[in-house]
């Protein structure tokens, strides 16, 4: 169980970091834990939309557990890269809605497939 908290908070941290990273000026995220899944919802103004069309492409592939195993903690670590697409590795689902102009609400899923041994 303490890993599955780990893996959520380097997600979150991830994703704070693409975002403030490209001039988000204020965020709302809303983190939903239960036994199936994790619900990451963030909510955010944005300035450009290109970033999230960024966001999109690299977010967008399928979660691999074996890739997850190797290199998730590599996740918002303080460097300057970006490791969006291992979190995109990391998540089942992604969606992104234009709340309005430049408001926007960010959706990713983690589903628990797997009992942890922690």
């Amino acid at each position: 169980m303490y890993k599955e908290k780990q893996r959520t908070v380097a997600i979150v941290n991830e994703l704070i970091t693409f975002l403030l990273n490209n001039k988000v000026s204020s965020m709302y995220i809303n983190v939903k834990n239960n036994e199936k899944e994790t619900r990451i919802c963030l909510y955010c103004s944005i300035c450009d939309i290109k970033i999230l069309e960024q966001l999109q492409i690299k977010i967008m592939s399928n979660r691999c557990e074996e890739i997850e195993e190797l290199y998730w903690e590599l996740l918002g670590d303080s460097s300057e890269r970006e490791e969006l697409y291992l979190l995109g590795n990391m998540i089942n689902e992604s969606k992104i809605h234009n709340i309005d102009a430049n408001r926007v609400k960010i959706i990713l899923i983690r589903s628990k497939t797997r009992v942890e041994k922690n």
